[in-house]
């Protein structure tokens, strides 16, 4: 994409710009969907998972069932990880273990998608040291899994959506400039009273300093002749604008230097604003989506605590 560009860029070629601003666009909104997945599927999918006392059962199905089938997976790959049998829900009782846990899997095709993966990775993810030390117990597992993603996939998540979101919104500015590259030509020649002919029909004009000038696009030439029309006596007036015609390369440098000094800045400007207030809107997301501690939680910590108490008598 990066030889398209460059190749696209070079001046006075105009083929497949609007082509390549179309495939940035694309690859753009792909990148921006990857990286919200990723985002979604660890600060969402496998918190509840990990947080949850009764997988998949309690777990909320999620928009067409992603959640459970991403629980389901998870329950998969923890009988695969583990060397645990988790029964389906209904058909058996459920794997009941310390805490308070129980585990049972709901769709068929998502558990053995689990437990293919594990069998895949039985030397590899599996044996991931926190992982491995997690076992036998599910929900440890499970939470284990949380922090391994969390550490080493969600910034990669977070940078996708960053430089997606950057190539998506550069998308508008390649169809901006491809549109700004044709329609000079038609508002030169309605500002500057110059006829300017159609390429391959008519002798190009040909002004001092050896520039020539001939349009393609019939209707972004018109689209130019409108616009001096419209701005006849505010636009075409502007006092740099009037002083270079009727030389068409000085009308166009006027033309730069005007927008460069009063419509880049707020160009820059609301750029960098769509870009905050796009990550400003995922920090949100992830602060209002976690759950508030409930007896669960408490039930954990006072557990840990046990936990901790135990081991003193024992060392006593």
């Amino acid at each position: 994409m990066s030889i398209l560009g460059c190749c696209c860029s070079k001046e006075g070629n105009v083929c497949f710009l609007t082509f390549y601003g179309i495939i940035q666009f694309i690859s753009g909104l792909f990148i921006v969907i990857a990286g919200s997945v990723i985002i979604v599927t660890i600060n969402r999918y496998m918190y509840n998972t990990a947080n949850e006392k009764r997988v998949s059962s309690g777990i909320d199905e999620g928009i067409g069932g992603a959640q459970r089938d991403f629980a389901d997976f998870m329950l998969g790959l923890a009988q695969g990880c583990c060397s645990v049998t988790i029964p389906q829900c209904g058909v058996g009782a459920p794997l009941n273990q310390t805490g308070g846990y129980s585990f049972c899997w709901n769709d068929n095709s998502a558990f053995e998608a689990g437990t293919n993966a594990a069998a895949e990775g039985r030397n590899t993810y599996c044996d991931y040291e926190t992982l491995l030390a997690a076992c036998p117990e599910v929900n440890a597992f499970f939470r284990a899994n949380y922090d391994f993603l969390n550490e080493n996939v969600l910034p990669g998540g977070i940078a996708l959506t960053i430089f997606g979101v950057i190539l998506f919104l550069a998308s508008f500015s390649v169809a901006i400039w491809d549109a700004n590259r044709r329609k000079p030509l038609n508002l030169a020649q309605g500002c500057c009273s110059v006829t300017i002919p159609q390429c391959g029909v008519g002798a190009p004009l040909n002004q001092t300093g050896g520039y020539s000038f001939c349009w393609n696009d019939n209707s972004a030439f018109e689209a130019g002749t409108n616009a001096a029309a419209e701005g006849r006596d505010t636009y075409c007036d502007y006092e740099t604008l009037l002083a270079a015609c009727p030389e068409v390369n000085a009308f166009f440098r006027a033309n730069y230097d005007f927008l460069n000094e009063n419509v880049l800045p707020g160009g820059i400007a609301l750029t960098i604003f769509g870009v905050i207030l796009f990550l400003a809107s995922f920090f949100s997301c992830h602060l209002g989506c976690k759950p508030e501690k409930t007896s669960k939680n408490y039930d954990r910590q006072a557990q840990n605590l046990n936990y901790g108490g135990n081991n003193q008598m024992a060392l006593a």
